[in-house]
């Protein structure tokens, strides 16, 4: 550790103006306070030690906590002061590593916070690596939009991330349980990611889905390319009104719903004649379960 190091850990009380500067009702003060947070976590890491790690530890506390109470922000100051949770969001996935826990079975419980291996500095090779762990349970960030982030095992389920853009994410073993993701736009990994009673109508998904598990989703009126879907499940996964057109034609669809409007894989869908509410159709892609009632957006 060098004196630069050793003189930032004896700086005294960093927490209580960043707590101050992140509840200004100021969005300038907010935005410059976030970077700075940032910076000091860059500079705990650096450190190598036990106590740097605490600090880093911390100051991720302070932060996410802070995403949280962003949600309030719409009604005391208008949607255009939506920016710090943003903020915050893509500076943790710049950092983030893959979970040190990668098994989706660990995030099964509500709230339970995810571990996660912390980079930094970003302008040093090599990094510190530093173990954190973040509650990211019921996230509400709309709008956030995000490329190129790593938060591979973490727990998002009940989220709520509607108009989202995640762009060449890394979001394998994720937990998405009952989360809201309408009209979201994500590419990726979802590999191994947990979607569970997830709503994602209307969404642009073009990602590598290998074992995850959307049981019980809406993904009606979606477009979804699924590059890779080897053990993907999607019972009881409402497709209606999906195009999955250029989606791996290997893809296992049985138990999901779908009607007339459903696009297959092949470009396909399926032949304009009379089906029964409810009843089974044999497809390449499986026995799927047709239901008349056309999506309504």
């Amino acid at each position: 550790m060098n004196k630069t190091d050793e003189a930032f850990l004896l700086e005294g009380d960093i927490f209580a103006p960043l707590i101050a500067g992140l509840s200004s009702d100021n969005s300038a003060i907010r935005s410059a306070t976030v970077q700075h947070a940032f910076r000091s976590m860059d500079r705990a890491a650096a450190t190598g030690t036990t106590y740097g790690a605490s600090i880093v530890q911390s100051l991720c506390d302070i932060v996410v906590t802070h995403m949280f109470v962003e949600s309030d922000f719409p009604r005391k100051y208008g949607w255009s002061e939506i920016t710090v949770g943003r903020q915050i969001f893509e500076q943790l996935g710049r950092r983030l590593g893959r979970a040190s826990d990668e098994s989706p079975e660990r995030f099964e419980a509500q709230a339970v916070p995810s571990t996660h291996v912390f980079h930094a500095p970003l302008d040093k090779t090599p990094s510190f690596e530093v173990e954190v762990s973040l509650r990211l349970y019921a996230l509400e960030t709309d709008s956030v939009s995000v490329s190129e982030c790593c938060f591979s095992g973490a727990n998002f389920s009940e989220c709520s991330w509607h108009y989202a853009r995640l762009t060449n994410c890394d979001l394998s073993y994720c937990n998405f349980i009952g989360a809201q993701l309408g009209d979201t736009v994500i590419s990726g990994d979802l590999s191994h990611s947990r979607f569970r009673e997830a709503v994602m109508s209307c969404a642009e998904i073009s990602a590598d889905i290998t074992n995850a598990f959307f049981g019980n989703v809406d993904l009606q009126a979606s477009r979804c390319v699924f590059n890779k879907a080897t053990g993907a499940s999607f019972y009881a996964c409402s497709l209606k009104g999906a195009d999955l057109h250029g989606s791996d034609n290997a893809i296992d669809l049985s138990d999901a719903v779908v009607d007339y409007e459903t696009v297959f894989p092949d470009g396909s869908t399926l032949e304009r004649k009379h089906y029964d509410d409810y009843q089974n159709i044999s497809t390449k892609w499986g026995e799927v379960l047709f239901v008349a009632n056309r999506y309504q957006p």
